[in-house]
């Protein structure tokens, strides 16, 4: 009875770790939860326990039924294709075969032909090859990033992998200490000691899994905030101008009526001299761009005047946007971002500091390009832009914010740098108005 129990666990051990083996190929269905993983586990670990239970001396009829049940199982729960689930189904269970075998070269270099033939020792150099494919298996997931694991650094990784090296030697040791068990209840406890210390390295992981959890939607709060934040600015921003350009308006009558009446009195020295000093205020005090949008107007006027208070050249190429169909907050995100990103590239030039922005809506598309000169080295990671500044994670998220807007409309975009010019183009789709 005990045999059979062994027998369950061990496939139990070896369905949670194909589970986790098959996430860092993909992402599960989107109306899965934690439910359908527990009967996921349960149903596909009972059914392979029986299975090698009852086909245990039929060893090929055994591996294809498994490799069939896994197979439906991951298919149903992932979102794969059944010829990618019956692939990675087959890749696992060679990797579930390779790490029996080493375990077992192992155990026969270092003890023996004679004393691998005892069921004890046998027993736990299988647990000791589950630890081993379990490690293969989160060695594959950080190679692959897959998963929810991608944001642990590499310290963090370091500090984890210490507890299944640990377990397997541990289990090295438990192996040459198998003569000390007397009875076979102390036998029955040895195994169990084994297999938990196996379990608690599936328990550990998924509490690693956990964390990241929490460290991305902590990440997202974050984002979230920094973009409603920068959104408010906007909209204080545009409120502000409008103050601003009904203020200017009325200082603006009453400019006419000190001109007239200067013209009146033909004091054309003073008048003169009137006009050459408002004739500066207007303009810095005026928006000089209009593009019928005005969110666009605002953004635009602020940076252009932000530009020229850092002795940086923008120019700007752009048409009649009223007709653009983007949600207010993701116009704003796009271009603050292009504009923020291209002005602080521009500042660390020791001389040529130029701007180009391009914003056409032309029929069934919104065209958005900047270039800008930039100097150093632009480095990438894992094909992602990564940011110079010295707090990388609060900094860095504006080309992967971009992205995620892009992608919402189903727009591409392109990414280039050369001769020394930064060069981000943005084609988003739009639905034609004549």
């Amino acid at each position: 009875m005990f045999s059979v129990l062994q027998g369950y666990l061990i496939v139990f051990l070896e369905i949670i770790c194909c589970k986790i083996f098959f996430k860092a190929f993909g992402s599960k269905k989107k109306n899965e939860n934690k439910w359908s993983e527990l009967i996921l586990v349960m149903g596909l670990g009972f059914c392979a326990g029986t299975i090698v239970v009852i086909l245990d001396t039929y060893f090929l009829l055994k591996e294809i039924l498994l490799i069939i049940f896994v197979t439906i199982g991951m298919k149903y729960y992932y979102a794969y294709s059944l010829k990618k689930s019956f692939i990675l189904s087959v890749i696992y269970q060679s990797l579930i075969l390779l790490f029996d075998y080493v375990a077992i070269i192992l155990g026969v270099t270092v003890l023996g032909t004679e004393e691998m033939q005892s069921p004890m020792i046998q027993s736990i150099m299988t647990v000791l090859s589950k630890c081993l494919l379990f490690l293969g298996i989160i060695f594959i997931c950080k190679i692959l990033k897959g998963g929810k694991i991608e944001c642990l650094n590499d310290a963090i990784w370091l500090k984890f992998l210490f507890f299944p090296l640990f377990s397997i030697c541990i289990l090295i040791a438990l192996v040459f200490n198998v003569d000390v068990i007397e009875n076979e209840r102390q036998e029955q406890m040895f195994w169990l000691f084994a297999f938990g210390l196996a379990g608690m390295n599936i328990i550990t992981f998924y509490l690693l899994q956990d964390i990241a959890d929490r460290e991305r939607e902590l990440q997202e709060k974050r984002n979230f905030e920094r973009e409603t934040r920068n959104q408010l600015k906007l909209y204080e921003s545009i409120s502000d101008s409008m103050e601003m350009q009904r203020a200017q308006a009325h200082e603006y009558q009453n400019q006419l009526t000190c001109i007239q009446t200067l013209s009146s009195k033909k004091e054309y020295e003073k008048l003169d001299e009137y006009l050459k000093e408002i004739n500066g205020e207007l303009l810095l005090t005026f928006d000089c761009i209009n593009t019928n949008h005005i969110i666009v107007n605002t953004i635009l006027n602020k940076k252009y005047q932000e530009a020229l208070e850092k002795g940086i050249s923008i120019v700007y190429k752009i048409n009649d946007l009223s007709k653009i169909q983007m949600e207010d907050q993701d116009i704003a995100l796009l271009l603050s971002n292009l504009l923020n990103n291209a002005i602080a590239a521009c500042e660390k030039c020791s001389e040529r500091k130029l701007i180009k922005l391009k914003f056409f809506h032309k029929r069934e598309f919104i065209i958005i390009s900047v270039r800008n000169t930039f100097h150093g080295q632009i480095e990438y990671k894992d094909g992602v832009i990564q940011t110079l500044e010295e707090d990388k994670k609060n900094h860095g998220l504006g080309i992967k914010n971009m992205i995620r807007v892009i992608e919402k409309y189903d727009g591409n975009y392109v990414i280039e740098h050369k001769n020394g010019e930064f060069f981000f183009s943005i084609m988003i789709p739009q639905e034609y108005i004549g």
